[in-house]
């Protein structure tokens, strides 16, 4: 979740200055000296001079002026043009916070959202959050939307969720616009639609939000909710994320890039990506999200830029898996079924395969659809089988979309 700061934005000086538009009602604002200061204080900041910009901001902020006090804490959280102090930052927030200024409330939210500078504390940014949502705040919608989506201090709620990020999305916020795309995914909170999500994805990655891109390379990849896979769309999506330092994109454009899918082969860039996959996530350690956990799983069942390590990868993937990533149950019951790395157990697989088809991986689905129509574990069942081949035919499967051709041929 990206910190979404910005120094001038409270007054929005930089776009009334450009369009020689007038400033903010002096005469409401009963400081006009104050607003004077800061106007030569962004002035001073945009010609290059970060000492001058600062005090003059230290004296708007210290007559009391919110925006002034806003733009002056985020210097202190970032150490631009003064020491980094946190406790400065918030005291300075609190000041603005104190006169209801949104963008300040969202900052401090966010602030106690993360922990960033202060205390944990999810009651403190839900109740700054939702002040800053009411006043219209695009980034406090899309942070008070996670917070319920996640149930980061509140009882879980999608259909919440949604209408915050949708409120968010509308004004263009980019994360909030990925972020209701996973939702139409999933059908959380929406009934599941794979064309809205394609489309929410896109308006976030062409706004520049490397999720959004790496989201929509996944649809190109695997088909979601495209009438073919473009595997040359997916490698431009993910080379643009990859940029940003998206570890996801990296590892799937190395994917790509070994395989020769919509790429000319190049192993060795892949390899390169591979290494910086397992520098970055080990340096994670524990901090890892569950899908850079699934994803070094994967590395080390593959040997993909590592040396092959079966018990390593059942150990990541069930770690992910149970963190509720989409892809570690199918990976970890190929395992189970096969008896790679971990004792043969038809169950377990079974028990994985019905979790990751839960979770909408066509890949989940295509195995139950196996060991069903194979009779594999389970009781053979041709409906059951077909009936899963369709789910994971549906959401763009290719080996799902060939074996039910043959189906109807018989």
């Amino acid at each position: 979740m990206k910190h979404h700061l910005k120094f001038w934005v409270a007054l929005t000086l930089c776009v009334t200055l450009a369009l020689g538009a007038a400033m903010p009602s002096l005469a409401e604002a009963d400081n006009a000296d104050a607003w004077a200061i800061y106007q030569q204080a962004y002035e001073a900041d945009t010609a290059g001079d970060l000492e001058k910009a600062t005090e003059l901001l230290i004296e708007a902020a210290d007559m009391g002026l919110a925006e002034a006090q806003y733009t002056l804490a985020g210097r202190y959280f970032d150490g631009t043009g003064v020491p980094q102090d946190y406790d400065r930052a918030r005291e300075l927030y609190e000041a603005a916070v104190a006169q209801g200024l949104a963008v300040a409330q969202r900052e401090l939210g966010y602030m106690y959202l993360w922990g960033e500078g202060v205390e944990q504390d999810y009651d403190c940014a839900r109740e700054l959050l939702e002040a800053a949502a009411e006043q219209g705040n695009a980034f406090a919608q899309c942070d008070l939307g996670l917070m319920y989506e996640r149930g980061f201090g509140v009882e879980q709620d999608y259909d919440r969720a949604v209408e915050l990020y949708r409120a968010s999305a509308e004004q263009g916020d980019e994360t909030s616009q990925n972020n209701l795309a996973v939702c139409y995914f999933n059908g959380w909170g929406v009934e599941r639609d794979l064309v809205a999500s394609l489309e929410w994805a896109r308006k976030s990655a062409e706004g520049g939000d490397a999720n959004g891109m790496e989201f929509v390379g996944e649809f190109c990849e695997e088909g979601y909710g495209v009438e073919e896979i473009d595997y040359a769309e997916a490698v431009s999506w993910y080379e643009q994320a990859a940029e940003q330092g998206m570890v996801e994109a990296k590892y799937r454009l190395a994917r790509l890039l070994e395989a020769g899918k919509g790429v000319e082969q190049d192993e060795a860039r892949a390899d390169e990506l591979y290494a910086q996959v397992l520098e970055e996530v080990q340096a994670m350690g524990d901090e890892a999200d569950p899908v850079l956990l699934r994803i070094l799983g994967e590395m080390y069942l593959l040997g993909r830029g590592v040396e092959q390590d079966e018990a390593r990868a059942a150990e990541l993937l069930s770690k992910a898996s149970d963190a509720g990533e989409m892809r570690a149950p199918a990976l970890l019951g190929q395992m189970y079924l096969s008896g790679s790395g971990v004792e043969q157990d038809y169950e377990k697989a079974l028990e994985l395969f019905t979790l990751g088809a839960e979770r909408h991986d066509a890949h989940a689905m295509l195995q139950l659809g196996l060991m069903y129509e194979h009779g594999e574990g389970v009781e053979r069942d041709d409906d059951k089988a077909v009936e899963y081949y369709t789910q994971a035919a549906e959401l763009g499967n290719e080996d799902a979309v060939q074996l039910l051709e043959q189906i109807n041929e018989e």
